[in-house]
């Protein structure tokens, strides 16, 4: 290689829609809620390319971390309620076991689903590649931004939660002793299984709703720019002198237009509305393939979000709780123990906020964005004049999506969007007042 030149970049990490989610699926798999493993294939055109597989190894991992991680969590429940549950009173004790039980159905479940719905999330991710090679302009910044983004989410909720658990193991020793930590070591590898199994339901959401939004932008714009339709449209094999002498023609049916020449024959070119009528007829295949992926998430996670949005109204309850008798006696008596489980039980309430916060606004914006095409299209129909093939296809369009409506729900019980965060704040609200009167 001459000194000067320079040596070929590895654009895979940014042009590769895998690439861009390596940091998340590795988590996951090293949790065992993903058991896929990475691989590289080379491309005919001589480049290299990420993709991932299921794999006997990574599945047996997951199956072992999964048997290992619910047998210690049962032990602990076990070891809870014959040396710590026999002494609190009841008061205490039925709202502590609902936490932790909440908790460990919630982590258990997830990787039982997980490993159960391996093929389905590859489905998922395979369906999203697939759409974003002709949905998205420039693939190379897209996953640049999303590897950027995805690591640095990933990084942030990895250190709150270790400094979170860090900060109640301190506590919990000060209060019980150094032998009690046996007994809630598997909830603290629960919480993080848990956070990172709705860390990668938020991403995925968050994934529809850029792509629902990207599509939506391209109906707002007008269906066909000049370059698309140099490339879609087809002239007629012929010389200068032929063509000087072609005579253009159009079907008043079908309003296509034909060439027609000496010595050649009819030959159809694509005019602006059959392409308009083509690039509507994609973007409504993308939108009925990113409602099936939605769909498909929905049935992944609908029951680990159903336990997970319980075990955080619980516990956002029993913290607060717990955090106001701390203060009490803190200004009473100045325990030092009583203060500092107030700041810890207080700490806990920010994890709880920002998980509740992404899961309800990331089902909320992906929600409003995919029914909002319906939107776009009827002011299409009524404000612009169009041909009628065009017509007929956006009133198609605007028909499946008014049929097809896109909600998330947690298994089926509720819609999760915002409306959840204000039921659950009222609800905390009437149960804490409940207990401080108790």
């Amino acid at each position: 290689m001459h000194r000067f030149e320079k040596p070929k970049c590895n654009r895979e990490r940014i042009n590769n829609f895998y690439t861009s989610l390596k940091p998340m699926l590795y988590a996951l798999r090293y949790v065992g809620l993903a058991p896929f493993s990475f691989r590289t294939v080379k491309q005919e055109d001589g480049n290299e390319t990420t993709t991932f597989e299921i794999t006997w190894t990574t599945s047996l991992y997951s199956i072992s971390f999964t048997l290992v991680l619910c047998i210690s969590t049962i032990i602990s429940l076990i070891g809870r309620f014959r040396y710590t549950y026999l002494t609190m009173p009841d008061q205490a004790m039925v709202p502590d076991f609902l936490v932790w039980c909440t908790l460990s159905i919630c982590a258990c479940s997830s990787l039982l689903l997980g490993f159960v719905f391996r093929k389905r999330m590859a489905r998922v991710l395979d369906t999203i590649s697939q759409i974003d090679q002709s949905l998205l302009m420039n693939l190379t910044y897209t996953y640049s931004n999303t590897f950027l983004i995805v690591t640095t989410i990933l990084v942030i909720v990895l250190c709150l939660v270790t400094t979170l658990v860090s900060l109640f193991f301190l506590w919990t020793v000060e209060v019980s002793g150094i032998e009690s930590m046996v007994l809630v070591l598997p909830g603290y590898i629960n919480y993080f299984v848990n956070n990172l199994m709705v860390l990668m339901f938020v991403c995925l959401v968050t994934l529809i709703w850029h792509r629902y939004r990207i599509l939506n932008s391209h109906l707002t714009n007008k269906y066909i720019s000049s370059s698309m339709l140099q490339t879609l449209n087809m002239s007629c094999n012929t010389s200068n002198s032929e063509r000087h002498h072609s005579v253009v023609k159009t079907n008043s049916k079908d309003h296509t237009s034909f060439c027609q020449g000496k010595g050649y024959m009819w030959r159809p070119l694509v005019t602006e509305q059959h392409c308009n009528v083509y690039n509507i007829r994609k973007l409504r295949e993308f939108h009925d393939s990113l409602h099936d992926v939605a769909s498909d998430i929905n049935v992944i996670y609908g029951f680990q979000i159903l336990v997970d949005i319980a075990h955080t109204f619980i516990d956002i309850t029993i913290t607060l709780y717990i955090s106001t008798v701390c203060a009490k006696e803190d200004a009473q008596g100045g325990s030092t123990i009583a203060y500092h489980g107030a700041i810890v039980n207080a700490s806990w309430m920010l994890l709880f906020f920002l998980k509740l916060t992404g899961i309800t606004l990331s089902c909320h914006l992906a929600s409003n964005e995919a029914n909002g095409t319906a939107n776009i299209l009827q002011k299409k129909l009524l404000t612009e004049e169009l041909r009628p093939g065009t017509e007929r296809e956006i009133q198609s369009f605007l028909q499946q999506v008014t049929t097809n409506k896109l909600y998330f729900s947690a298994c089926g019980f509720f819609h999760i969007n915002l409306s959840t965060v204000c039921a659950m704040i009222s609800s905390v609200a009437t149960y804490l007042v409940i207990l401080l009167q108790s």
